[in-house]
């Protein structure tokens, strides 16, 4: 069926060059716009589907056809046009190694499972390089010259940092567009995993210096020197936590079906959105106590744990405070906390945000005489792990709000986007008015 719309679309194409006499129509041409916007839906396209890439090759592929075109169009024309376009788009994808150096962290040895690999940073220069060389089927001579024109011309300890990698089939320019993003809220599900699933208070390893400048990009490597490139790194990226727990295979399968349900999906639907969302801003709160600024509180880190958490289990509902503190320990609770204990938590912390915000009065970590954490500190840290635990079991909340709406339904067709986010909050006030939280 689409086939057959992706001809007649063509031919309207042909027939719009034919009488124009435009053989290199404009992005805003409606013939043009109409192929486009069928061939991306196809499903021998979809994955391969670029928007700039798809309108480079029509265009090279009008001017290589405008001869036949121009001694009439049939319906073999334009089948074998189609074809063709299918599989050049095809063709022209490759594989590409999105390479991000985290600071403040290390593994004792790579790491490697599904799309993903670790480089420890105590790996050397040389070592790095070749496993980035195999990666990339490249030689070692020409990886070495772009880390060269990495370190000369770009960031000079590049390579002194953990190498974080994560391999992707696409247009390249379709990951010029998305490289920033990926790493953006992968370094967020790292944080979370961490914080949520394997805290350990940090060594004397971790916030180590770097000496020299600080590395301010993230490298894009493929097979072919013209995919390669350089993206700033705007936006901070360090961990100060050991990445030995990624070796877990269950941890593993969280970060690839992370990535899988919120990061790859070219769109979101509603609820969707909000995890997606929430997870930058709870990456958020880690950034201001990655960047330990003098006389900084934790003030800004609660305040962003609190809306992480808003965004995700309230909808406009009053009684924000009591409701937060009663839903958060029931989706993040940990083992061996107390409902009760979690339930006074959230709502202490959320005393301390609505402080913060309406009098700009901050809490400082506190700790006793024999340097164990005090109240704040403790109860700062249970707050980002019931967060974190929140938002790391989105798959199974996702599912169940779109199962949810299934069964109330009886339907079987593909859902809209904000049925399973309407769904989830008829959930959240069951919930809430069944007093089933404890």
């Amino acid at each position: 069926m689409y086939l057959n719309l992706l001809c007649q679309k063509i031919n309207d194409l042909f027939h719009y060059c034919i009488r124009t006499g435009d053989w290199e129509p404009e992005l805003d041409c409606r013939p043009l716009l109409a192929f486009a916007d069928e061939a991306s839906k196809h499903k021998q396209i979809v994955s391969n589907w670029e928007a700039m890439t798809a309108y480079d090759l029509i265009l090279i592929m009008l001017d290589n056809h405008k001869e036949r075109i121009l001694r009439g169009v049939d319906s073999t024309l334009c089948k074998e046009f189609v074809e063709k376009f299918i599989k050049y788009l095809s063709r022209h994808r490759a594989s590409h190694l999105i390479v991000l150096p985290i600071l403040k962290t290390t593994a004792d040895s790579v790491i490697e499972f599904n799309r993903f690999s670790v480089i420890p940073y105590s790996l050397s220069r040389d070592e790095k390089i070749s496993i980035l060389a195999k990666k990339t089927n490249r030689s070692f001579e020409s990886t070495e010259n772009l880390a060269k024109h990495t370190e000369k011309s770009r960031s000079p300890n590049f390579y002194n940092n953990t190498l974080f990698c994560i391999k992707i089939t696409h247009q390249t320019n379709w990951i010029n567009m998305k490289a920033r993003q990926i790493a953006l809220w992968n370094i967020a599900f790292l944080r979370a995993l961490h914080y949520g699933l394997e805290y350990r208070k940090p060594s004397l390893l971790f916030g180590r210096f770097v000496p020299g400048p600080e590395n301010k990009h993230m490298l894009i490597i493929s097979k072919q020197d013209w995919r390669c490139s350089h993206l700033p790194l705007d936006f901070n990226a360090s961990c100060s936590f050991s990445l030995e727990w990624l070796r877990k295979e269950n941890v593993q399968q969280r970060l690839v079906r992370l990535n899988n349900l919120l990061v790859f999906p070219d769109v979101l639907d509603r609820l969707s959105y909000r995890f997606f969302r929430s997870f930058r801003l709870f990456s958020k709160s880690i950034d201001f106590i990655e960047m330990n600024e003098a006389f900084e509180g934790i003030g800004l880190s609660i305040l962003f744990l609190m809306i992480a958490a808003e965004g995700v289990l309230l909808d406009r509902e009053s009684e924000k405070r009591v409701r937060l503190s009663s839903l958060l320990p029931k989706f993040g609770c940990p083992p061996r906390i107390s409902r009760s204990h979690a339930y006074n938590t959230v709502n202490d912390c959320y005393q301390w945000r609505s402080d913060f915000v309406h009098s700009g009065t901050d809490k400082f970590p506190d700790y006793d005489e024999d340097f164990k954490e005090g109240k704040h500190q403790k109860e700062f840290n249970l707050l980002r792990k019931m967060v974190a635990r929140m938002l790391l079991n989105c798959p199974r909340y996702i599912n169940r709000a779109k199962q949810r709406v299934k069964r109330i339904t009886g339907s079987k067709k593909n859902l809209d986007k904000y049925e399973a986010e309407k769904e989830w909050f008829n959930y959240l006030r069951e919930r809430w008015e069944r007093s089933l939280i404890f």
